[in-house]
């Protein structure tokens, strides 16, 4: 019974020193940048919004966790082979809730965040994008081929990875505005697999054979960097 007190005891000291250092909830809107896009010039920028509150651990360490939504155009896959894609192949509407820790070191009015930490990934949305993956398909294939590849099967699996990133703001009485820039680096497993149809024209008639892929250990890969303007407001 004592020790049960005991260890009662300790956690509500732990949430009451927790709670002294204070609470803060906000949301932001970002720019996310796919990586695709800044090392191969494919895909698309893409606007998210994010809802997220803080904890405070110590003055200037806390606890921010939150969830981010984005239709991102610009995933890419990892692990078909030799070599790799260069072009993005799927889209997805985009939930990832995240867990950091951020230091937060105050300058006057202005400060600076560094922060650091897990995320989550679930694509309510996977979709594949066909022309890229029968480009590459028809490479692999040789010269002077085209391929069809209408029904791709792939998993839509939870994607696991970090974010890590800096911020500098300005705080006026208990409201923040700053702007950050921050890497995340997220991977699910796709299993991508399929019957697809490459079509030969060396020059004569066309001719079309059908070829099958089992790419067990494919990875989809959501990697980019986002930037934004975010608010919060200390409790």
């Amino acid at each position: 019974m004592r020790a049960r007190l005991a260890f009662l005891s300790t956690v509500l000291l732990f949430i009451g020193s927790v709670w002294s250092y204070g609470f803060e909830l906000g949301g932001g809107f970002s720019v996310f940048i796919p990586e695709s896009l800044y090392r191969y010039h494919q895909g698309s920028i893409s606007i998210e919004t994010s809802l997220g509150w803080g904890i405070g651990l110590t003055k200037n360490l806390s606890i921010p966790i939150g969830v981010t939504y984005d239709k991102i155009y610009g995933l890419m896959v990892s692990g078909t082979g030799s070599p790799d894609p260069t072009q993005p192949w799927f889209m997805a509407d985009s939930i990832m809730p995240y867990a950091l820790l951020q230091l937060h070191i105050p300058i006057w009015i202005f400060y600076l965040n560094l922060f650091g930490g897990g995320a989550l990934n679930w694509n309510a949305t996977l979709t594949p994008i066909g022309q890229n993956i029968e480009s590459y398909l028809a490479a692999q294939s040789g010269a002077n081929t085209d391929v069809s590849f209408t029904n791709p099967t792939y998993a839509n699996g939870l994607g696991f990875g970090w974010l890590a990133g800096a911020g500098i703001g300005v705080k006026i009485k208990k409201i923040k505005i700053d702007i950050s820039a921050t890497y995340r680096d997220i991977s699910s497993a796709l299993g991508l697999g399929g019957t697809y149809y490459v079509v030969s024209h060396p020059g004569g008639t066309p001719s079309a054979t059908q070829a099958t892929i089992s790419w067990a250990n494919t990875t989809l890969l959501l990697r980019g960097i986002s930037i934004g303007l975010n608010g919060t407001f200390d409790f």
